[in-house]
Parts: C-alpha cells; sequence; structure tokens
C-alpha cells in the first residue's frame, strides 16, 4: 500500500513538472545571415591594331649593319622607317620581326625571320625581353621599322647570352607589326538591403569592395524590444 502510494506521488510530480514546462513559452531566436558583397572582376581584354597580323615573307628579312665608331653608353634608337599605325606604349602587349648582331664585327646572333617569319610577341615594360627593349620600342608605330643600339647594361651584362659574349653592345632591327592595347579591368559590388530598425525597410548599398552590408560604424544593426504590460 505505501509503495502504491510512493509511486502515485512521484507519477504526481512529474506530470505537474510537464505541465510547467508546456506553459513557459520560449523566445524563439532566429537570424538572418546578410548577404555577403561579392566583387566581379573582368579580365581586361585586348584591342589590337591591327586586328590581326599577316606574316611577312622571310625575303623582306633586313639587312643590319652596325654604325661606325665606339660603341655607344646608352641606348641608340633610330627610325629607319616611320610608321603610321597605332602607338606602342608601356603595358601594351606588341608583335615584332628582328634581327639581332653584335656591334662589334656585326656577326648576326638571332632573328625572327630566320623561324618563317613568325612574329614574337611580349607586353613592354613586364621584364619578358631585356631592358633596352622595353625601352627602345615604346614610341614605335604599327609599320615602323627602328634601329636600336644597346649597351650592355640594358642588354645580357657581363654574363652574355649564347653567342653573344660578356660586355657586348647589341644592334637591332625591330619591325612593328601590331600593338593591343588593354582595356580597364571593370569592378562591380552588389549592394543589398537590410531591414532598418523599427520596422521600416532601408537600403543599405555597398560603394567599394571594402565596405560590409553593416552600418557606418561596422557592427552589425541590432534591435531591441522592449514589452509594455
Amino acid at each position: 500500500m505505501r509503495r502504491l502510494l510512493v509511486l502515485t506521488t512521484v507519477l504526481f510530480l512529474v506530470q505537474s513538472t510537464a505541465a510547467c514546462g508546456r506553459g513557459k513559452s520560449e523566445p524563439e531566436v532566429a537570424f538572418t545571415v546578410p548577404p555577403s558583397s561579392t566583387t566581379t572582376t573582368t579580365a581586361p581584354a585586348k584591342e589590337c591594331s591591327p586586328p590581326t597580323v599577316t606574316t611577312p615573307s622571310p625575303d623582306q628579312k633586313p639587312n643590319v649593319t652596325p654604325p661606325d665608331g665606339p660603341a655607344p653608353t646608352t641606348l641608340q634608337q633610330t627610325d629607319l622607317v616611320v610608321g603610321d599605325g597605332a602607338e606602342a606604349k608601356t603595358g601594351d602587349t606588341v608583335k615584332v620581326e628582328y634581327v639581332g648582331v653584335l656591334y662589334e664585327g656585326g656577326k648576326e646572333f638571332d632573328a625572327s625571320w630566320n623561324r618563317g617569319a613568325e612574329p614574337f610577341e611580349f607586353t613592354l615594360g613586364s621584364g619578358q625581353v631585356i631592358k633596352g627593349w622595353d625601352q627602345g620600342v615604346v614610341g614605335m608605330k604599327v609599320g615602323g621599322r627602328r634601329q636600336l643600339v644597346i649597351p650592355a647594361d640594358l642588354a645580357y651584362g657581363s654574363q652574355g647570352q649564347g653567342d653573344i659574349p660578356a660586355n657586348a653592345t647589341l644592334v637591332f632591327v625591330v619591325d612593328l607589326l601590331q600593338v593591343c592595347t588593354p582595356e580597364t579591368a571593370t569592378t562591380t559590388v552588389p549592394g543589398s538591403s537590410l531591414p532598418a530598425v523599427g520596422g521600416a525597410d532601408s537600403t543599405a548599398s555597398s560603394t567599394s569592395p571594402s565596405t560590409s552590408p553593416v552600418d557606418a560604424t561596422g557592427a552589425a544593426s541590432t534591435t531591441t524590444e522592449t514589452s509594455s504590460q
């Protein structure tokens, strides 16, 4: 009898506790993750002049004769033919034909014409070629032919390369076939809409890639509700 009374009491307490639990309303916690600012970058396109290049005939290869006198100590540029096309600037990608000879003795060490006149392509100012080329081709116009006399410190220096001895001054005749100018890359940062404090909608727009969809202080907007009894 006593055991039955104890069990009845325990059961009553459990039911009472459960009822109390159901009577309490747990506050709902809800949050919305604001959309992240995204950056869309368009790779720079290139506008080429002329749009296509016709490979010249190898028999158009020029004869290169070094100038008379001692080798110069600074870059020498001489326009043999002045072009009438687009002008090459630092940052442009260009296609050229060339012949290179040693200043001393005039021995040829390289020529694109000897490889089926396949044009040589590089970007001015990017360090893809010797400094004498990065500096010397700037200002040429498509259709032009320029002679460059390049001292060793703007060429291969004291190390030399291949058939080029150390401390050699070089002579190049360069024909400019094409200039491709990169267009400016564009960056787009979409804005995002956030609910304003007080219930009215407001729109927060992102004006730069570094701006997050938060308030001006850098902290996320928060809303505090107070209930009146």
